[in-house]
């Protein structure tokens, strides 16, 4: 993950700055990242069921609408291997990658706002189209004034959700397919976090609390 920091140019223009943050153990961070392990005995389509959300906690301030959640596998191992072996397991690359907006067709008026006046994109507040935006891939210092809508692909590079839900959430007549698992177990990270270089993060967004809701199922509904 990158963290980045908003600051400007001689100019006034907004410039953006990151920094790489890895993932440590503990109860804090710039991001949140897990295990999980599944079992299955042949080839499996799993689902997120209608549970399955991001939220505001208490009172909505809109940065949920800026949440993302990603499931990366770690690697599929037989039943009965060794536990150490398992919980070793570590991808090689991002085969398997899946990433999931939920909230894309909602946005306050400031994150409209801001997507209008930053980043030079149309959108409303509710049923809107789902926006492009270009993720952050490497270290950007705060020398290089580098403008906050750049997205240049030496230190930007377009992403595409692999699954995109409304703030209306996933229906209980067809859950959400998010990955497919081999026989045997199956280590997966996730990973939660607020993505900066989405319009909903904004200054008055900052300040809220959020809710990351996952249940997983065989069934494609309820």
């Amino acid at each position: 993950m990158y963290k980045g920091e908003i600051g400007s140019d001689e100019t006034g223009a907004y410039t953006l700055s990151t920094a790489k943050s890895t993932e440590t153990n503990g109860t804090s961070g710039d991001f949140i990242a897990f295990d999980l392990f599944f079992q299955v005995k042949e080839e499996t389509q799993i689902y997120l069921t209608s549970t399955s959300s991001v939220k505001a906690l208490d009172t909505s301030t809109g940065i949920e609408n800026a949440a993302r959640v990603a499931f990366m596998p770690q690697g599929t191992m037989a039943t009965g291997s060794d536990l150490s072996a398992i919980q070793a397991q570590k991808a090689a690359d991002n085969t398997g990658f899946v990433l999931w907006e939920p909230n894309y067709d909602v946005h306050t008026n400031a994150a409209v706002a801001n997507a209008s006046s930053n980043y030079g994109l149309s959108t409303t507040t509710t049923g809107a189209s789902i926006l492009d935006y270009y993720g952050v891939k490497t270290d950007i210092a705060s020398n290089l004034n580098v403008p906050l809508n750049d997205k240049s692909s030496d230190y930007f590079a377009k992403m595409t959700p692999t699954i995109t839900t409304t703030a209306a959430g996933i229906p209980s007549t067809a859950y959400e397919q998010v990955f497919k698992l081999g026989a045997g177990i199956t280590k997966m990270r996730i990973y939660m976090w607020v993505e900066g270089q989405d319009v909903d993060c904004e200054n008055n967004a900052s300040g809220g609390s959020l809710s990351y809701n996952l249940q997983f199922s065989t069934l494609s509904q309820a």
